[in-house]
């Protein structure tokens, strides 16, 4: 029995896998997504949407009993000359799709090891026998892609714009 896929774009995810392997085909290098069944791509983009939702994102859901936070209403203080096309958008932007699909290849790119896990986790410091480590920083709600927080710079809170 073929698989269905359990993405709902605006409700659980903010592309779909047609759309993601579309935006995969023009990629260099990302063979490793195509070689993916149905099942670990939705994983990947729930989860990639997951992270991004997490984020300090400026603004507000553009409707409050949304299930994601995009799309936004970003409130007037904002440079209208920067932001004017984000102000008032009803759909998911372009660049936020995008990003999911950076975050969820970023995703399945990096190696997931006990001391990451444990970092992720808020563990500072451990010891087994008479060694010891200690973690630098706190705990990070950051995404693993360089690409995806390029793409989603203008909706992080505190990120500006330098002209």
């Amino acid at each position: 029995m073929p698989y269905e896929s359990v993405i709902e774009v605006g409700t659980n995810c903010y592309i779909n896998i047609d759309d993601a392997d579309e935006y995969f085909a023009l990629k260099y290098g990302a063979d490793a997504w195509d070689a993916l069944t149905d099942e670990n791509k939705d994983k990947l983009l729930i989860s990639a949407t997951r992270k991004i939702d997490r984020l300090p994102l400026r603004g507000t859901k553009r409707i409050y009993t949304q299930d994601l936070a995009f799309p936004r209403y970003l409130s007037a203080y904002i440079d209208y000359d920067l932001m004017a096309s984000l102000l008032y958008t009803d759909t998911i932007p372009t660049e936020v799709a995008q990003a999911t699909c950076e975050e969820a290849f970023a995703m399945l790119n990096t190696e997931s090891t006990k001391r990451k896990e444990l970092q992720r986790q808020g563990v500072k410091a451990f010891s087994l026998g008479k060694l010891s480590e200690t973690f630098q920083g706190s705990r990070s709600l950051s995404l693993v892609s360089e690409e995806a927080k390029e793409l989603l710079r203008p909706w992080i809170a505190g990120t500006v714009q330098i002209r």
